[in-house]
């Protein structure tokens, strides 16, 4: 990483909005930090210029793999290639959220939209475990570290990523402070793109129904994070749900701390 780029947490990049390091987040004894350079977020890399790409996500943040949680037909629609950087699929599909609908709701309204999205990410715990899992698995697989660095996104860089990213940082035993400001940075960093406001619908969305689609609410992450706990806590689930084990727990803490 570029001496400019280093203990940044937000990234300013063109094609990007969400861009952030990991680094620096503590764990609650302390003891030990999340090492700098070795894990981002963000949103899609799709627009970044190829120029861009490779001077900036490659050169300079030396982004070698990254987990993308866009569902089959959003990264076809999107899809990108990155020299020199492996991107590892892991779908996490939203076009079943329509089921979580209760009939005969209206989805145009602020607190329809608003519960629809605390029952989505209830079913980011309960239905995409393995998913979560595998993001963990694969990323140590890769051996990431400060010149092999790895970059998690979805579309918005918000809501699969920044639950998977919540979980993440849980299994290392980060302060929830610290969790939760992670989490919240999306509202002051992502900028919702011009085609949200041109997709099928849109127009008859509220605004605080466009807001709940668009936006983080901690209220979403309470959803989540109550499912998880009538699960017996973050290591317990994922154990139960997303298929690691103590030795899996234990590498990600060597890896990713210090």
């Amino acid at each position: 990483m570029s001496n400019a780029m280093q203990h940044q947490r937000y990234i300013t990049l063109d094609g990007m909005t969400n861009l952030r390091d990991l680094g620096g987040y503590r764990t609650n004894d302390g003891t030990k930090t999340m090492k700098w350079g070795v894990v981002f977020r963000g949103d899609q890399p799709s627009l970044v210029p190829a120029d861009v790409a490779q001077r900036v996500l490659v050169q300079q943040l030396h982004i070698s793999s990254t987990f993308d949680l866009r569902g089959d037909s959003e990264a076809a629609a999107k899809c990108y290639v990155i020299p020199h950087v492996c991107r590892h699929a892991v779908p996490i599909d939203m076009n079943h959220m329509d089921e979580l609908l209760p009939p005969n709701a209206n989805v145009n309204e602020g607190p329809v939209a608003f519960r629809l999205m605390q029952d989505y990410y209830r079913s980011l715990v309960t239905a995409e475990g393995p998913a979560m899992g595998a993001v963990v698995k694969q990323l140590l697989q890769t051996s990431p570290s400060r010149t092999n660095a790895a970059l998690i996104h979805c579309t918005g860089g918000k809501d699969r990523t920044g639950w998977a990213v919540y979980a993440l940082l849980s299994l290392l035993d980060i302060t929830e402070e610290e969790k939760r400001e992670d989490y919240e940075l999306t509202n002051r960093c992502f900028k919702i793109p011009k085609e949200a406001y041109e997709y099928e619908g849109a127009a008859d969305l509220s605004k605080e129904a466009f807001n709940a689609f668009w936006r983080v609410s901690m209220d979403y992450l309470d959803a989540a994070v109550g499912e998880v706990k009538k699960l017996g806590g973050m290591e317990a689930y994922a154990k139960s749900h997303m298929g690691l084990t103590d030795d899996n727990i234990q590498q990600l803490r060597d890896v990713m701390l210090e």
